[in-house]
């Protein structure tokens, strides 16, 4: 009895701490998404050599909100020990169901502004966003999030007791299966109109090359969609398994901490940001090239620039 005993505990031992190196590792990559983000956010807004898209800023922004979302336990210091205060617990949880489709709605009007920012490179003329379009591509991710969010918090103020921290600890979330399923089928919907898109994006930057190729960073701005599009697949991918099943083990938590990690990656290795953070390498200026980045589209000449860039 005493050898079963002493089995069961070695064993309960194992998986608890398999349990946590899972946590510490899934709020450190979210937290390594804030922190990098943060950091090439505030770079691009700060710095006169580089532009951006305004949905570009939004796309990092809901991601920034993702990783502080998620690492909200941690962040209160209550990731451990006793169950989390039930407001923070409530709060955490109506967040992790409004941030999946804040980022894929966020990623979509970035990739539509991207699309729309290709006819303007190909046509060589002015361009510029409408007021109206602008507004509908930057304020709706947002309405998204805060609809499902208070309609969380609503109803767990009304069901205190289906919210809990989740059994591998990793963040608090709502007993009520249907939060997820609503969260997933619309990432799953967002995220099936973003592969199309970026096919269609990748399909054209192929098919005009010879016209981008007077731009030198062309065949970057291909592997960024190539890329882009892969996270578009991934996230797609994520969000089926989270409407088919409602039972996640550490890899799939991993693969979802894994997304603002690689959103760094991708966006903070331009070149525009490197040199402003290499600033002592890159102290002269590059020759006026026509430099044609779906991403950044600027110049070191003086040339007009649309709106949001």
């Amino acid at each position: 009895m005493s050898t079963l005993s002493s089995s069961v505990l070695r064993t309960w031992d194992g998986n608890s701490q398999s349990y946590d190196a899972a946590v510490h590792a899934f709020i450190a990559m979210q937290l390594i998404g804030v922190g990098g983000l943060t950091i090439i956010t505030l770079t691009a807004a700060f710095s006169r050599s580089v532009k951006r898209l305004s949905t570009w800023y939004s796309f990092c922004a809901s991601w920034i909100i993702s990783g502080i979302s998620y690492s909200l336990l941690t962040l209160a210091g209550q990731q451990t020990g006793p169950e989390p205060a039930h407001t923070l617990c409530v709060a955490q949880a109506a967040l992790i169901y409004a941030v999946p489709p804040l980022t894929a709605s966020t990623t979509l009007a970035l990739v539509i502004h991207m699309l729309m920012n290709f006819r303007f490179i190909l046509s060589e003329t002015a361009f510029q966003t409408s007021a109206i379009t602008l507004t509908v591509l930057l304020v709706t991710p947002y309405s998204i999030w805060l609809v499902i969010f208070v309609g969380v918090v609503a109803f767990e103020a009304e069901n205190p007791g289906t919210v809990r921290r989740a059994p591998k600890g990793t963040y608090c979330d709502s007993t009520m299966e249907a939060w997820s399923k609503i969260a997933s089928i619309s990432v799953v919907s967002i995220s099936a109109v973003i592969v199309v898109i970026q096919t269609w994006l990748a399909f054209r930057l192929y098919r005009n090359q010879q016209t981008i190729t007077s731009g030198s960073h062309w065949r970057t701005t291909v592997i960024r969609v190539m890329v882009f599009s892969f996270l578009g697949v991934l996230a797609l991918a994520v969000a089926v398994a989270y409407a088919i099943t409602s039972q996640h083990d550490q890899a799939f938590d991993l693969l979802l901490a894994s997304l603002p990690v690689l959103a760094v990656l991708i966006f903070g290795t331009q070149m525009d940001l490197v040199r402003v953070w290499a600033f002592w390498r890159y102290y002269t200026l590059v020759p006026v090239q026509s430099n044609k980045s779906l991403l950044s589209m600027r110049s070191y000449a003086s040339v007009p620039t649309q709106e949001g860039l």
